[in-house]
């Protein structure tokens, strides 16, 4: 309730979510660091973000993206897999790419294409394959749900003459 100041103790390394020199200087009071352990970059890769619809239409292609970031990686292909997940448990495989890191520091786009074949909500997990020298996998892979709905409808739109609105209503 009456905080006066915030003390962060970290090695400076993040792996999810929001960086913390951001978020500090947001902050409404002071924020004092202690720098701890090792500040050393490791060789790593990570899945880190995945873009896509968060509802599709059955039988629709699914599009999806998905970030991945590799450091001191130079030179090592790794695959990148999409498989979805069922209730009971099994993963199926759906789409897979080779990736060849190029640099460094190396950072990439990459699309992945599922069918949406049955109504309800679909799990896929996006992953990485694991590099020897790595110091955590837990971020080589992230999970996401998307629902598929049988709800497609058919719209006649009537128009007397060709008219810009008129396309723009068929393309929304």
């Amino acid at each position: 309730r009456n905080i006066g100041a915030v003390i962060l103790a970290s090695d400076g390394i993040y792996n999810e979510g929001v960086n913390p020199i951001y978020t500090a200087g947001k902050a409404a009071l002071p924020v004092f660091t202690i720098a701890l352990g090792d500040t050393i970059v490791y060789p790593d890769q990570k899945v880190v973000n995945v873009l896509h619809n968060k509802v599709v239409y059955l039988n629709d292609r699914i599009h999806i993206k998905a970030e991945v970031e590799a450091d001191y990686l130079k030179d090592k292909t790794v695959r990148l897999t999409l498989v979805e997940l069922t209730e009971n448990g099994v993963s199926k495989p759906v789409a897979e790419k080779t990736i060849t890191y190029t640099s460094g520091s190396y950072f990439g786009v990459h699309d992945l294409y599922a069918e949406a074949a049955k109504p309800g909500v679909m799990h896929y997990r996006i992953s990485v394959q694991p590099v020897g020298g790595e110091q955590t996998v837990k971020n080589n892979a992230k999970d996401i749900y998307i629902e598929v709905l049988d709800g497609r409808q058919k719209i006649m739109i009537v128009s007397a003459a060709p008219h810009p609105d008129i396309a723009a209503l068929k393309n929304a």
